[in-house]
């Protein structure tokens, strides 16, 4: 292999790399923000269990109680029409950072993909698997390795004894 074709694995091993950390980062975010969004109808719904069991002569003002419960319901509603709109946000990124790379990658030969793909394989971070994974089954590449032939018997292996059942015709008793 030449120089600058090492140099291409080497690059494009590297904006794989980039690109799951990216999708990761995104995903780490919107997961904070989902716990952030989560505190109102939580913090909401826990006003309202000390409210009910709370101590005696523990009381809460029928404007704040309403209050409350309008923090509790939109912010549930909030909560789920953000999770529907942001949670498809990772795969999608995913998805056009793949396809970028699938096509830098078209640009090289077979033997090359494989060199490029095999070098980032193992990363640990699983976007970064993920990517992986799905070029190589776009690109045609195999994904899993090849399973080894049945071993073939020489002839010589033990036999295990045969079941006898109560014993009686084993000893030629009946």
């Amino acid at each position: 292999m030449s120089e600058s074709s090492d140099d291409q694995i080497i690059t494009l091993q590297e904006r794989i790399r980039t690109a799951g950390e990216e999708v990761s980062g995104r995903r780490s975010r919107l997961r904070a923000c989902f716990w952030g969004i989560s505190a109102v109808p939580l913090a909401a719904m826990l006003v309202e269990l000390a409210a009910a069991i709370g101590p005696p002569g523990f009381f809460i003002p029928d404007i704040l109680q309403i209050v409350i419960l309008v923090a509790l319901f939109a912010g549930s509603l909030a909560l789920v029409g953000w999770a529907l709109a942001f949670f498809p946000d990772p795969v999608r990124r995913r998805r056009a950072l793949q396809d970028r790379i699938k096509h830098q990658l078209q640009a090289l030969g077979s033997p090359a993909v494989a060199d490029v793909l095999l070098g980032v394989r193992q990363e640990g971070n699983r976007d970064t698997q993920r990517i992986v994974q799905d070029l190589a089954r776009e690109l045609g590449l195999p994904t899993e390795g090849q399973p080894a032939d049945t071993p073939m018997g020489s002839g010589d292996e033990v036999t295990p004894p045969l079941p006898t059942g109560r014993g009686d015709e084993a000893s030629g008793l009946e």
